[in-house]
């Protein structure tokens, strides 16, 4: 009998990736899980096709565990071949650059670019076993990328439920912020007993909220970096809270 796993604990994120591009392709159901069983167990098609009958179907049955998403907490470290990576503990800990690059991975593909984004939220971490300085997680870099690799043999269970996690955060959080990246546009359409000058003062209004909308994030850097060019760099890396307030504020203020 194949050796194939009985829980989500057994399945790498690689695996569990190959898996996601699998059900993308539509496949018949039989030819989905010859696919499946040869993905999990590591063997080549032509030793699923020559299983009997009721020995593929006890494997589809052992299998039913796919059938409902991973549901544990994720895991605070990871242990890769080359050491460990540690959550940065909260998302609101974020410097507001690797928050904008999550916005992007996640808007795009959250399955498919998950390791990028662990990446972004499992760090190394230097521990100062000191009473007075507090342990520190590395800068947010460019090494998103080149650290993908280190995820592969990571279970998906350890980390599934950070995408809901972020998610709820990500809800709450820019409810909180509502407005602060630009709002909705207006319908263009004549509005009954409004004046030429007042409807053409609203297209205009509305054509300056499209441009808003459309380059939010760089507006919201532009403006963070003191509409200094030169300094948005710098504006990447402050946190994420200080960077929504500080714009925040500025806005209430008018400065």
């Amino acid at each position: 009998m194949l050796n194939l796993p009985d829980n989500w604990g057994g399945i790498s994120i690689s695996q569990y990736l190959e898996i996601n591009e699998l059900i993308k392709l539509e496949l018949p159901q039989t030819n989905y899980f010859i696919e499946l069983i040869s993905l999990l167990a590591d063997v080549p098609i032509s030793d699923v096709e020559e299983l009997s009958y009721n020995e593929f179907m006890f494997c589809i049955k052992s299998l039913d565990f796919l059938q409902h998403k991973p549901n544990r907490q994720h895991s605070q470290s990871l242990a890769t071949k080359y050491g460990n990576l540690y959550f940065i503990e909260s998302f609101n800990k974020l410097e507001i650059g690797a928050f904008i690059d999550l916005e992007h991975f996640f808007s795009i593909d959250y399955i498919g670019n998950l390791k990028t984004i662990l990446a972004i939220l499992y760090r190394r971490k230097t521990f100062n076993d000191s009473p007075f300085i507090l342990d520190e997680f590395e800068e947010y870099g460019d090494w998103i990328f080149h650290r993908e690799s280190l995820f592969d043999e990571i279970s998906i269970l350890e980390v599934y439920n950070i995408i809901p996690a972020y998610f709820k955060f990500r809800e709450d959080f820019f409810e909180k912020y509502d407005g602060l990246l630009g709002g909705p546009v207006e319908d263009d359409e004549p509005i009954e007993g409004e004046s030429i000058i007042s409807r053409s003062e609203r297209i205009k209004e509305n054509e300056r909220q499209k441009s808003i909308n459309k380059w939010g994030w760089d507006m919201f850097l532009y403006q963070l970096a003191n509409n200094d060019v030169s300094r948005i760099n710098e504006a990447t890396k402050i946190n994420l809270v200080q960077a929504f307030n500080s714009l925040s504020m500025k806005r209430e203020l008018g400065v």
